[in-house]
């Protein structure tokens, strides 16, 4: 249970690491087009 949840908690930290690089690219795009 305790090995899962780590499991989890690290999933959910890359999960949250690629929307932030999603975003970085999209801000990057838009101010390129902008």
């Amino acid at each position: 249970i305790a090995f899962s949840s780590h499991v989890v908690g690290v999933l959910k930290r890359n999960q949250k690491r690629m929307a932030e690089k999603v975003m970085e690219q999209a801000t990057k795009l838009c101010q390129k087009h902008g």
